[in-house]
């Protein structure tokens, strides 16, 4: 099967967020299982707020009105932390940044990924006090205007991010549907 383009998911997400979804609540348009999915694992539903609209997007994304399927080949239901691990599995990790990855934001105090965003576009790199960094554009659900988590929202946000400081990308778009796991 050929791969997805990850500009189909960046496309649909900037759309997504500019026309309706920008500045509501997450949760009130990422369901725990995305419009059209169909599940009996009741684990699916546990997702994160943020991961709850990276789902939501990637299926839409991705939605085959003829089969009624996707073809998002990331599965449902898993916390940041689940999908670094998933993403080690398959060897999609990376420490840069393309349009289309997943960020994975890594926790200073704890070392596990608590964060999960669409990278839109990366806008530059460099480095402050010789560690380096990278300028992304990100969708985001659960933060706020200031890039603070937990806070409900669904953002577009500049972030800068360091895979000195443990982030990481998640580059999904090397995954084939066919890889899926269920």
């Amino acid at each position: 099967m050929a791969r997805l383009s990850p500009q189909v998911l960046v496309q649909f997400a900037r759309r997504a967020v500019q026309q309706e979804l920008k500045w509501k609540p997450t949760a009130e348009h990422a369901p725990p299982i995305p419009d059209g999915a169909v599940s009996n694992d009741p684990t699916e539903a546990c997702a994160t707020l943020d991961v709850r609209l990276l789902q939501q997007l990637g299926f839409k994304a991705y939605y085959d009105e003829a089969t009624g399927q996707s073809a998002w080949p990331v599965p449902l239901g898993m916390t940041p932390q689940e999908l670094y691990l998933f993403g080690l599995e398959h060897g999609i990790v990376h420490d840069t940044p393309v349009s289309g990855d997943i960020l994975l934001q890594r926790s200073l105090r704890t070392d596990d990924f608590i964060h999960a965003a669409l990278v839109m576009t990366v806008n530059g790199h460099g480095a402050l006090d010789h560690v380096p960094y990278h300028d992304t554009s990100t969708v985001e659900g659960d933060t706020d205007h200031r890039g603070l988590l937990a806070r409900g929202y669904t953002c577009k946000l500049n972030r800068r991010v360091c895979a000195a400081q443990g982030d990481r990308f998640l580059r999904w778009a090397d995954l084939s549907a066919s890889e899926k796991v269920a």
